[in-house]
Parts: structure tokens; C-alpha cells; sequence
């Protein structure tokens, strides 16, 4: 169980003030422009720095010392991997000899899943409407679309007690079953920016 609280939030590109309360099987919505939305999830994860306002999980205050032990707490679903705090993430998928060979592969040794979770992100995944048979395929063959998917399952079949989701691509009724079904609270940023 879990319970985020943020009180005036604003970051230097998300500068509207940002008030809500999401607890344990519920889904608040944010709508900003894709920068704003993404800097405004790292903040909530103490990555980047708040301009005003205060962040709180379970009534405990988001400070530097809090923060890695927030981030334990927390899931994150990018709009893109380019987004991912770590950029080893992304160079994975770039030129080398040491790159992985399938998805599957690639989800367990750069985002770090444990091999038993595989079996979670294939049910994620088909969920979301990826076709899991695509698990097998180099993952630089992947859209960017499939990677968000892919991203997002990881992050659900992490089961935290946060999930943060950056412009999801799935359906409304989905983040509203993870909450409800693995009793997340979930904060999701909804691209306004089109």
C-alpha cells in the first residue's frame, strides 16, 4: 500500500503548480507537454530538481536522503527508453559486440528484470497488444511503440507500490486494472503537446 502526495509541485518545465493525492488501487492523470510530463516524473523520483512544492510518499517527504529509498518503491514507464534515467539502457541497443541478442534478453540484462519476471512481462505485453513472439527478435527491430509497451510491462511485472507512467499507449481501462488488481497507485502524464 501506498500513498503519493504531491503539494505544489512545479519543475522548471512543468511550472503549473501540480496538487494531488493517488493512494493504493488508484490512477491519477496529469496532462502536459512530453518534456514537462517526463521532468515532472523524475522529480517525483527526486532525479531532477523541484522549483517549488513538496513530494511525499506515505506522508514521508521526498529529500535527497529519501529519495533512493522512494525509487525502490517505484516503477518507471517511460514514453521512450531514451527517457530511462541510466543511458547504458539505450546504448544497449546501439552498435557493440556485448549487445543483446532477443528482447528478452535485453529486458533482463539492461533493465535489470529477473529472469523469473519473464513470464509476468510476456502476460503484460499481451495485455498491452504486444505479440510476445517479438521477445525472440533483436530489440533494436522494435518500434518505438513496442518498446513503451515493453517498458511499461516491465515496470508492471516489477510489481512496486508506485508506478509512474510517462504518455501511456494503452488503453484507459489498463492502468485502472493494474491499480485495482496489484493495489499500485499510479501516476500517469499524458502528452498534450499534439
Amino acid at each position: 500500500m501506498a500513498t503519493l502526495e504531491l503539494n505544489c509541485v512545479r519543475t522548471s518545465l512543468f511550472t503549473r503548480d501540480c496538487s494531488l493525492i493517488v493512494g493504493s488501487g488508484q490512477v491519477a492523470k496529469v496532462e502536459a507537454q512530453a518534456d514537462a510530463g517526463t521532468e515532472l516524473l523524475l522529480a517525483v523520483m527526486g532525479l531532477r530538481p523541484l522549483t517549488a512544492g513538496i513530494v511525499c510518499i506515505d506522508g514521508a517527504p521526498l529529500t535527497p536522503q529519501s529519495a533512493p529509498y522512494f525509487r525502490q518503491l517505484t516503477g518507471y514507464a517511460p514514453a521512450d527508453v531514451k527517457l530511462m534515467p541510466d543511458n547504458a539502457i539505450e546504448r544497449s541497443l546501439q552498435g557493440g559486440d556485448n549487445r543483446p541478442c532477443t528482447t528478452a534478453q535485453w529486458i533482463v540484462e539492461a533493465l535489470g528484470l529477473p529472469q523469473t519476471l519473464l513470464g509476468a512481462v510476456e502476460a503484460e505485453g499481451t495485455a498491452l497488444g504486444f505479440d510476445t513472439r517479438d521477445l525472440a527478435m533483436p530489440p533494436s527491430s522494435l518500434t518505438c511503440e513496442q518498446r513503451r509497451a515493453l517498458l511499461l510491462a516491465t515496470a508492471v511485472a516489477r510489481t512496486p507500490k508506485l508506478l509512474l507512467v510517462c504518455h501511456p499507449l494503452c488503453p484507459d481501462t489498463y492502468l485502472q486494472h493494474v491499480a485495482t488488481q496489484r493495489q499500485m497507485a499510479i501516476l500517469a502524464v499524458e502528452d498534450t503537446t499534439n
